[in-house]
Parts: structure tokens; C-alpha cells; sequence
């Protein structure tokens, strides 16, 4: 199988790390895609993950900077995706849900918080998931039907 995670933090690594190292060994591919941002790509260096960046080049100081950085990367994450073909995504990222629907691949969405505290996020990431993946405890609305849920939180998995 062929798995696409795409993270922008350095704590998304963390709750992946594991996760990428048993799929690898377990024989399936991995494509790593991320961006640029505080120390998340010394940890994949250190730890020896390859992965792509995929930063836009472009500044982000007001809105119309956030929406042509946000076009710039949904070109690159999708052209990735179409070039890799993955049979699912996993990830953090409001651009895979739109890039999975229009390539019908399955999307996992992974999230800890409840639907009303991230609502920009919610209202563009969840429509297009095929499964938001998070703790039992979370609240996602009217997304609660696409809801994995787990008794755990992610901050578990910085402990394996």
C-alpha cells in the first residue's frame, strides 16, 4: 500500500514518527510531504526521514499573501499526490481533503481539538474528509459522523 502523510508542525512529526517507521517496515511506501517551518525539518533530518518540502516561496503578512501561498500550495501537494498515487492520505492539512476529493483517494484527517475551537480549520478540512481521526472526547459537530474516535490523546504517542 501507499500512504501520503503531509505535516506543518514539528508536534505532527512526533505523533507520526512512529507510525512512518512501522508502515516502512512493514513494506508499504511512504511519502512524506511538509513544510519548512521551525524545527520540524532538523528532526526529520536527524532522525533520517526523508521527506519533500513543499514550501511556497511567498510571504504571509495579510490575507491576499495567504491565499496566493495557499494556491501555490495546493499545486505542489498536488502534483505530488498525482505523481505518487497514494491509496490513502493522512494529515493535518486543509489542502489534502480538497486535493483527495478531486482525486478520489481517501483522506484521514488527524485532529485533537473539538470543531468549535478550530472552526476556520473545520469548516475547510472536514466537508471534504472521508474520516476525521481523534480522541473520543472531541466534539466535531456535524462532522461527528466521520469521526475514528480513540480513547487516548495525541500527545501519547510523543512518549513511544
Amino acid at each position: 500500500m501507499k500512504y501520503l502523510f503531509h505535516i506543518n508542525h514539528p508536534a505532527q512529526y512526533h505523533l507520526f514518527k512512529q507510525t512512518l517507521k512501522d508502515i516502512e517496515k512493514n513494506g508499504h511506501e511512504v511519502l512524506l510531504l511538509t513544510k519548512k517551518k521551525n524545527v520540524l525539518t532538523h528532526l526529520l533530518d536527524n532522525d533520517g526521514i526523508k521527506y519533500i518540502n513543499t514550501h511556497s516561496k511567498g510571504k504571509e503578512g495579510n490575507l491576499f499573501a495567504l491565499f496566493v501561498s495557499f494556491i501555490q500550495q495546493y499545486k505542489i501537494v498536488k502534483k505530488h499526490c498525482q505523481n505518487f498515487q497514494p491509496d490513502i492520505m493522512i494529515g493535518t492539512s486543509f489542502i489534502l481533503p480538497r486535493i483527495s476529493q478531486r482525486l478520489n483517494i481517501d483522506f484521514i484527517n488527524v485532529v485533537e481539538d473539538d470543531a468549535a475551537v478550530i472552526p476556520l480549520y473545520a469548516k475547510l478540512s472536514f466537508p471534504n474528509s472521508t474520516h476525521i481521526l481523534a480522541p473520543h472526547i472531541c466534539k466535531l459537530g456535524k462532522w461527528e459522523n466521520k469521526k475514528i474516535g480513540y480513547n487516548s490523546y495525541h500527545e501519547f504517542a510523543f512518549l513511544r
